[in-house]
């Protein structure tokens, strides 16, 4: 095991001064009082039982879940006030305030969710203590009404509604401009409290690939992005509950990420069934669900089933996205040793159901394209809660989760240069190749099947210092294993599909790769801590070490700690007012680090196989044909490959009185060690035969020719630790209380943000010029890259008009982009400060000899026009929507939204002063929820 001295200091420092003082505090808890608080959650009109409806503590930051007919039992807690929230699947979020002096029993009764009810919350909430995270309720989800996982990111602040993108992969972008790769891949997807990840697909030929410098297939390459994360488009919303979102510091339970979290509940319990059917220009969606109660002893099982079609342009057949997810949620609570178990069981299920994908083109080409895609999820969630003095629960989860990806191709190739050379051999040196036909048909498909497994266990203790004090300390492991079981790309070398510069891939089966293996562990205590009547102090203090196995014995991670401290403290003010609600005041402040680790196919790259013809006699004779070719073998690895690191700082306030609403948060994030295809220069020398020594009648061979010594360098891309990201940015919000006589609510919230993406490694760069028939012969190496500077001003505003009496909500939404400016940095060197030749050997630069106009070493001066560092701003950019959602009834609920019905977007000049315009087309669609009891 290899960890610095800090990193070992700071784990047994956290860890004794969290685990040790509990049980030692837990004697002097048992003296002190404690109130339990029991009861039953009910259905207002029938007074049934509301099986599985779940009872948040505020001040504790933890709940029960019900039993199936609504009973629960909170675990002993010091006398006082606390507030608690009741939510459920299908009945409106209800908050209530009791106040605890000796053990008491409580009803609790909900309504069916509905338009009719006087509060309805369509909007994302945001709470104090849990800084800058958002949560999306049920009420929310529904009156969006998303397609996929990334609609729901507009009600977010900083957040810009852009146009139809289930075409392509979706990049998850955070607290950012644009969007990146790293940020993408660093975001954590946690469903019911398991991570779902893509770390073990993998692509490995050459000419699909983004990774490379060459991509010869667009068609293939842009329906699907590797070493990027999760793809929101294949994530459906209608078997969610609810959604919380981390942006800010993630909790010391979450690893294997550097962007935040995005924490989705799914559906569970007894609900009518409900259909969903959605229809605009570019898509149609279809959802039916149901939740059944099997027994009072057998517990609920909610089943549902989901259908996309999405096409962005009525012309492109090839981009058509099609999506089936299902899943089965089983919930249940028993008793296993007397003591209360909570068990959780889901299946769930995506696929593609439009295999076969064709255009005009690939049908005039006689080309094929199909794509197969079936994702299976497992999961197990088992909550015992134990309630002794030194332990209150254990908590298990475990997954399993195969995916299924087939592409497959039946591509024509066609040159317009000639007949093409292609080397088969799998050897370094000098061997004989084949004459590819001037068109032919290339047959390959590439074939991905990841299998994830994924262990967790968590305890929690629960304990209190004097009257005013009390700890929630969780503590706890998990191991996950990536494992690619598919045989990968398989393709016949003699038909490649990208002949390209006879660069290609021979790949090997993704089975043959080892799993990705890391373990954890973690300990975090959250503590609350009340000053009098006006002042309440809260910190999470948490600390989390990560070590990945199985790895290569020379690999940089290999055994490695990787330790991850993160804080958050939060101080709330009450200011009483005489005759009205109080006024809070809560100051907040946070700081991460989150660690995400590489993916499969960083780590793992396949062999490169350079070939380089040395001899080619063509006569269009196969009897006299013949092509020699020198084979050189790359291992494009970086065994000192690392974690990217994102070191997070946070500062917020907040204020909230009478309904209104009141936050300001600060940010900047510092991300070093990003993955990115870095372009290396390797200096290649072999024996080369041109001029023949004398007529050749019959089938030529190398002895036939002079031997000329050639040397060149090769090219190819390595996966570094090179990428750099800087997000700074302020983001505020402000919501005001229903204004009654117009049964509305307004909400304007947006950010700045400054998002600086740079390279930090030495740049490789060679000069495309030739001398003398030769090409240059030196490679320059230049400290610094340049920097993409990009800044963003928003201001989103929700305009929320509530009329129960009708059951109508009536939405407008205002999007103004004040300003967005994006240049480029001159932080680039322009002299190097080393160069490469031909041995291999690194010079330090003579900057007197590049100064010299007539020397060869001139050509090393990377100079660029001053076009280039212009700045480019785009003007207030401002466009209107409108929402609407009306109840019929208990049975059906109808919606319909336009968007962009109105839009500003002035001509602006662009960098190199043309003049450009933001077009928006208006955009509307319209849904039907049907409620089946």
């Amino acid at each position: 095991m290899q960890f610095n001295r800090t990193s070992y200091c700071i784990v047994v420092i956290l860890v004794c001064l969290m685990i040790l003082p509990a049980p030692l505090l837990s004697q002097r808890m048992t003296t002190m009082k404690k109130v339990i608080l029991r009861g039953k959650i009910i259905e207002k009109k029938t007074g049934k039982g509301i099986g599985f409806a779940s009872l948040y503590v505020n001040e504790l930051e933890d709940g029960v879940v019900c039993d199936a007919n609504g009973m629960f039992v909170l675990l002993p807690m010091l006398p006082g006030k606390y507030g608690l929230t009741v939510s459920c699947l299908n009945y409106a979020s209800r908050k209530i305030e009791v106040e605890l002096k000796n053990d008491t029993s409580l009803y609790i009764a909900l309504e069916e969710q509905s338009l009719q009810l006087p509060e309805v919350e369509v909007m994302a909430t945001f709470h104090p203590s849990k800084g800058s995270n958002a949560t999306i309720g049920q009420a929310a989800l529904e009156y969006i009404q998303p397609v996929s996982l990334s609609d729901i990111f507009v009600l977010l602040p900083g957040n810009v509604m852009e146009n139809n993108t289930m075409h392509r992969f979706n990049l998850i972008g955070s607290r950012q401009v644009g969007t990146d790769k790293n940020s993408s891949l660093g975001m954590a997807f946690v469903s019911d409290g398991i991570p779902v990840t893509n770390d073990a697909m993998r692509t490995q030929l050459y000419g699909i690939s983004e990774n490379g410098e060459n991509v010869f297939d667009h068609t293939v390459s842009r329906r699907g992005e590797m070493n990027a994360g999760i793809d929101l488009r294949s994530i459906s919303t209608d078997h969610i509950e609810s959604i919380e979102i981390v942006r800010g510091i993630s909790s010391a339970k979450e690893g294997n990420l550097s962007s935040g979290a995005i924490h989705i509940q799914s559906k569970k319990g007894e609900t009518p069934l409900k259909i969903r059917v959605k229809s605009d220009p570019l898509g149609k969606l279809f959802y039916a669900g149901k939740g059944f109660k099997i027994s009072d002893k057998s517990g609920f099982i909610h089943i549902g089933l989901d259908a996309l079609s999405s096409m962005p342009d009525v012309r492109e057949r090839l981009e058509q996205f099609t999506r089936i997810t299902g899943q089965i949620n089983y919930t249940n609570k028993t008793d296993w040793l007397k003591k209360p178990l909570d068990l959780s069981v889901k299946i769930s299920g995506t696929s593609s159901i439009n295999n076969v994908k064709s255009d005009e083109l690939v049908n005039e080409n006689d080309e094929a394209y199909q794509s197969r895609y079936t994702r299976f999820m497992l999961a197990f969630k088992g909550n015992w809660l134990i309630n002794i003095p030194w332990l209150e629960s254990v908590e298990m989860l475990a997954s399993a989760d195969y995916t299924y990806d087939l592409l497959t191709r039946h591509k024509m190739v066609l040159s317009s240069t000639g007949p093409s050379s292609m080397p088969i051999s799998l050897e370094e040196g000098e061997h004989e190749g084949v004459y590819l036909p001037v068109k032919y048909y290339s047959d390959y498909f590439v074939d991905n099947k990841p299998l994830y497994f994924f262990l967790q266990t968590n305890f929690i203790s629960r304990f209190a210092v004097g009257k005013h004090l009390n700890n929630r300390l969780q503590y706890g492991f998990d191991f996950k294993s990536n494992k690619n079981v598919g045989k990968g790309a398989v393709v016949d070398a003699t038909r490649p599909p990208y002949p390209g510069d006879n660069t290609f891939i021979r790949p090997r089966p993704n089975y043959v790769i080892p799993a990705l293996m890391h373990g954890a562990m973690y300990v975090e205590n959250r503590s609350s801590l009340n000053l009098g009547t006006r002042y309440n102090l809260s910190l999470q203090l948490g600390v989390r070490a990560t070590q990945m196995v199985n790895l290569p014995n020379n690999y940089f991670l290999n055994g490695r700690l990787l330790v991850e401290p993160r804080l958050q403290a939060g101080l709330t003010i009450k200011h009483d007012v005489a005759g009205g609600k109080p006024i809070l005041n809560t100051l907040r402040i946070g700081y991460g680090e989150e660690n995400k680790l590489p993916t499969l196919d960083m780590l793992y790259p396949d062999k490169l196989y350079r070939d380089f013809a040395v001899l080619n006699a063509y006569y269009q004779d196969p009897d006299r044909n013949y092509l020699l070719v020198n084979t050189r073998i790359h291992t494009p690895l970086n065994e000192k490959l690392k974690e990217n690191k994102n070191k997070k700082l946070e500062i917020g306030w907040d204020i909230g009185y009478a309904g209104f609403e009141m936050s300001i948060s600060a940010f900047r994030e510092l991300s070093q060690d990003g993955f990115s295809y870095f372009p290396r220069y390797y200096p290649v020398a072999f024996n080369r035969y041109l001029k023949q020594k004398h007529p050749v009648t019959g089938k030529p061979r190398k002895e036939d020719y002079h031997t000329e010594y050639y040397r060149d360098f090769t090219l190819f891309p390595v996966v570094e630790n090179s990428a750099k990201t800087i997000k700074k940015g302020l983001e505020y919000r402000i919501k005001t209380p229903v204004v009654k006589p117009l049964n509305t609510t307004v909400e304007v919230n947006g950010a700045y943000y400054k998002t600086v993406y740079t390279k930090g490694i030495p740049v490789m760069y060679r000069p495309a010029v030739m001398e003398f028939d030769q090409k240059y012969p030196y490679v320059g190496i230049y400290q610094g890259d340049t920097h993409l500077y990009r800044s963003r001003f928003n201001t989103n505003i929700w305009i929320n008009t509530h009329i129960p009496r009708f059951g109508l909500v009536f939405t407008n939404f205002i999007q103004s982009i004040w300003f967005s400016k994006m240049r480029n940095g001159n932080e680039e060197e322009v002299l190097p400060s080393h160069y490469l030749d031909y041995d291999g050997k690194i010079h330090a630069v003579d900057a007197a000899e590049i100064a010299v106009t007539q020397g060869p070493m001139r050509y090393l001066r990377r100079e660029r026009s001053e076009l280039y560092y212009r700045t480019e701003t785009k003007p207030i950019s401002l466009f209107w929507n409108i929402k609407a959602s009306k109840e019929l009834g208990h049975l059906a609920k109808l919606s319909f939204f336009v968007n962009k019905l109105i839009d500003i977007n002035p001509y602006y000049k662009a960098a190199d002063k043309t003049t450009e315009k933001e077009w928006a087309i208006p955009y509307f669609g319209a849904e039907l929820i049907i409620n089946i009891r």
